[in-house]
């Protein structure tokens, strides 16, 4: 088959020149013959099949000389008869759609590489990028954020190389959106292969953060292309931490509010936990259901009044702080939201924190000097799903166990004989009848030294009116160690917000957050 005169017209016709660090790939069928067009980054962008005899559906021809690069690739085109036909690939389903106009090429390999840094007039970026998803793709909100925490997984590692010769962030440096989309897809999965991110708790391939980022990108190409432009002025790296965090989560907070609120934890709340059990360097942390990832967040603020460098607190970051999340959208929220908060990459793992240990790679009971959590509660898991949990003292001849009894007894578990825990939980394990065994537990594993009572508007705006309180304690050990004599008891009437999420002026928690520091101080 003579290539050259379809070449010739790509080029003259279209402007697929192809420079000489780009590829051209022949793969020879019966009496076809494909062509491929590479970015700078070796990322397949364009690909043609030319036939001659009988036509082919396009479906038919992407199976029979598919090669993994192709997956990167939305732009495809059939030349039969001299009849160029352009065709689009969904990143989403991989269904095909005609396009019914060309699409042209043009070069522009221009490596300026942008340095500016985020302020308060581009707080809305993300938020931006967010709408692009939405209008474009006619995302799903939920769905958005989860697109848009892989786009900016992909930016901070492009950030990450330093070098405007190997980056791929760059959208005047492509000559369509095809090209520029295929280069960040092909970026994203080498961030994975790279292991951009710090390994995680479990085995399989979801358990590292970069695992959470394993799901390919879903977003079009006009989208991608949008968002790179909208981004490439900027280092989100060097960027102030709190406007970058601002900045994204005025996007997942409304989502977290509208369909995600069982993964929230109000941020007074977290404060008030993390201030109480006073996170020190020689700590390590987890919060065995992380949601948003806020108590590790927060436990890094702790750690910065502390004045460290930004050294120091990175290898804190990156060795002391772990979290587990069953949810991997909620995983990938988290780890986002972490990176551009904190500036490194806590160990943020997907995966169910309820398995038994010998199901992890690297967990291990009694490993941990502070559990900070909010468990999961208002599901009741029945007998036939035991099978499939851990070993739990308080699932032993019960037909049925509360989720939240469970999620207490691992967050004890993990925890050093005589490590510190901050927990919240129904007011149901302290009052109820029913709850007595569970009591007569933590009476045998803890030594409780506060118990701090939440208003019930506390997760009413988050769709749950249940009645809540905080637990504190420490894990029973041999040997001696500071240990209040009595229990601190109070109730916070105003946390923050009322019971439809509006910002309220009489808040007293810092009051008794101010208490409690004194009566612990009392106990030294």
């Amino acid at each position: 088959m003579n290539i050259e005169p379809l070449m010739e017209r790509l080029s003259n016709e279209y402007g697929y020149r192809i420079p000489r660090e780009r590829q051209l790939v022949h793969s020879v069928g019966i009496n076809r013959e494909k062509l491929s067009f590479f970015s700078a980054n070796q990322a397949v962008f364009f690909v043609v099949y030319s036939l001659e005899g009988t036509l082919c559906s396009i479906d038919e021809l992407f199976r029979s000389a598919y090669t993994s690069s192709d997956d990167d690739c939305s732009l495809f085109a059939i030349n039969h008869n001299e009849i160029l036909v352009f065709y689009q690939r969904s990143p989403k389903n991989g269904q095909f759609s005609e396009i019914p106009k060309p699409v042209y090429y043009k070069p522009l390999n221009n490596r300026t590489l942008f340095e500016g840094t985020l302020d308060e007039k581009a707080e809305g970026l993300f938020f931006e990028a967010h709408s692009i998803l939405r209008d474009f793709d006619g995302m799903h909100p939920d769905e958005a954020l989860d697109e848009l925490c892989k786009v900016i997984y992909v930016k901070l590692f492009d950030e990450s190389r330093q070098s405007a010769e190997d980056a791929s962030f760059l959208a005047s440096s492509y000559g369509n959106a095809e090209e520029l989309a295929a280069s960040v897809r092909k970026l994203y999965r080498e961030a994975n292969e790279k292991s951009f991110g710090n390994k995680g708790i479990s085995g399989d391939s979801t358990s590292r953060q970069t695992g959470i980022f394993s799901d390919s990108i879903k977003a079009s190409s006009v989208a991608l292309s949008r968002i790179v432009h909208l981004f490439e002025n900027y280092n989100f790296t060097n960027s102030d931490i709190d406007i970058k965090a601002r900045a994204f989560q005025r996007v997942y907070a409304p989502a977290m509010r509208s369909g995600m609120g069982q993964y929230f934890t109000p941020l007074n709340v977290i404060r008030f936990i993390v201030s109480a059990v006073s996170p020190s360097l020689s700590d390590e942390i987890i919060d065995p259901f992380s949601g948003s990832g806020h108590f590790l967040a927060e436990a890094v603020n702790e750690i910065r009044k502390r004045g460290i460098d930004d050294t120091a607190l990175i290898n804190y970051v990156q060795n002391n702080l772990h979290g587990i999340e069953k949810s991997e959208r909620m995983a990938r929220i988290a780890a986002t939201d972490f990176q551009l908060y904190c500036g490194a990459s806590a160990n943020v793992s997907c995966c169910d924190a309820l398995l038994p240990f010998d199901a992890y790679i690297n967990l291990r009971e009694e490993s941990y000097d502070i559990v900070i959590t909010n468990p999961p509660f208002g599901s009741v898991l029945q007998s036939d799903s035991f099978a499939y949990l851990g070993e739990f003292d308080l699932m032993r001849n019960r037909a049925r166990v509360p989720l939240e009894v469970l999620g207490l007894e691992r967050s004890v578990q993990l925890l050093k004989p005589g490590g510190r825990l901050g927990i919240v939980l129904p007011d149901s394990i302290f009052a109820n009848k029913t709850n007595a065994y569970v009591r007569s537990w933590i009476a045998e594993n803890l030594d409780v030294f506060a118990l701090v009572g939440l208003p019930l508007a506390t997760f009413m705006p988050f769709g749950a009116n249940i009645k809540t309180s905080i637990l504190f304690a420490r894990k029973k050990a041999l040997g001696d160690y500071s240990f209040p004599d009595q229990v601190f008891t109070a109730q916070i009437d105003d946390i923050g917000h009322d019971s439809r999420g509006r910002s309220t002026t009489d808040e007293d928690w810092k009051q008794v957050l101010s208490e409690l520091q004194i009566f612990l101080e009392g106990c030294d």
